[in-house]
């Protein structure tokens, strides 16, 4: 998303609005058919989801076409409603009925990882194909997805290892967890929508910044190396609330920096702490749901701090110019983990309250 950002911003000539409105918008697409789809996810099968990785498909073609942001807005727009959002939502419905959530979504972010990676380093070849080459790879990934999904496990059947008293907790909790990764989200939503155009107006050429994301990427492994070694040995608190100081300083380096090295530490300190509170606010929903209803909705509050991010960002990034980058991350992500900790707090302390005796 950030080179292509970068390169839709270059060739049509967006303002700081319209490059967040072009992130944003098909992410908030993205986000209403997560809904949808979480809420019917028992009645969702493998081949109206090969349907929607079809309609991918030919959204990322379609983008080679466009002719200016209006037209390349409305596909967009169109590809994040009927093919990314159900496909989005059902994986991580899948993911939370692992018996160790923790682990599974650590996994799942780092093929993610690796391959977001590859696909950084290949940019400057596909910028040659414009910006909608940089959508290429994504077409390989959807088509090769539609054969698998006949392995698809059955939706909305309550998990084995969430059939625990310690699991039947009250809704609230998953409200308020839902609210805190949508705002959460905010942050790291309008950071790696304008990380590019960040590094660029730094004095960084276009190719030393597309590195400098890729190799953060990679480094970001080590925020997932903590949830696959010590799973929920430190609880779920601690580690996002260690994730929200980590890219709040990140979020500041990037924008004081004009060197290579030092954009490179700052964005991979960000990718770290991104990784380490993304999987450990979704294994924290996912053990408050049984039906992988809530777990699929995880993916709808990412996606709408995601959205909202950017345009907020972009608008004030017109008016005070990039210091708004570090202010918009640590309003978004310090009040979402307030939330967070508010939501988990909440049920910790109930069973001690029911726990006292009546007085006589």
């Amino acid at each position: 998303m950030p080179a292509y950002i970068g390169a839709a911003t270059s060739l049509y000539r967006l303002s700081g609005q319209q490059a967040g409105l072009l992130s944003g918008g098909e992410s908030l697409t993205i986000a209403a058919s997560c809904m949808v789809a979480s809420l019917l996810i028992s009645r969702v099968g493998w081949k109206l989801l090969a349907a929607c990785a079809l309609f991918c498909i030919l959204g990322d073609l379609a983008s080679n076409i466009a002719h200016g942001f209006h037209q390349l807005f409305a596909i967009r727009l169109l590809t994040g409603l009927l093919g990314e959002g159900p496909l989005y939502a059902c994986s991580y419905a899948v993911l939370g009925m692992a018996r160790k959530p923790d682990r599974a979504y650590a996994w799942a972010l780092i093929l993610s990882v690796v391959v977001g990676a590859a696909m950084l380093a290949a940019q400057p070849a596909l910028q040659r194909l414009a910006s909608a080459g940089l959508l290429l790879p994504f077409v390989v990934a959807s088509a090769a997805l539609i054969p698998a999904l006949r392995w698809l496990p059955a939706l909305g059947a309550p998990a084995d290892h969430q059939r625990t008293d310690e699991a039947a907790r009250p809704t609230h909790e998953s409200h308020g967890l839902l609210l805190a990764i949508a705002v959460w989200f905010g942050a790291p939503g309008l950071f790696w929508a304008f990380a590019e155009a960040v590094g660029t107006s730094r004095g960084l050429p276009v190719a030393q910044v597309d590195q400098a994301l890729a190799l953060a990427t990679v480094f970001g492994l080590i925020g997932l190396a903590a949830p696959v070694v010590f799973e929920d040995r430190f609880g779920r608190v601690v580690p996002v609330l260690v994730a929200t100081v980590i890219v709040i300083a990140a979020a500041v380096a990037s924008v004081a920096t004009s060197h290579f090295a030092a954009l490179v530490a700052a964005l991979s300190l960000f990718y770290i702490g991104w990784n380490i509170a993304s999987v450990y606010q979704l294994s924290a929903l996912a053990k408050s749901d049984s039906t992988g209803r809530y777990a699929g909705l995880g993916a709808l509050a990412q996606l709408v701090g995601l959205s909202v991010g950017p345009p907020i960002a972009g608008a004030l990034l017109d008016r005070i110019g990039y210091a708004a980058i570090p202010i918009c991350v640590a309003a978004f992500s310090g009040i979402g983990g307030v939330i967070f900790v508010g939501a988990r707090w909440v049920v910790s302390s109930r069973p001690a309250r029911q726990a006292v005796p009546a007085s006589h």
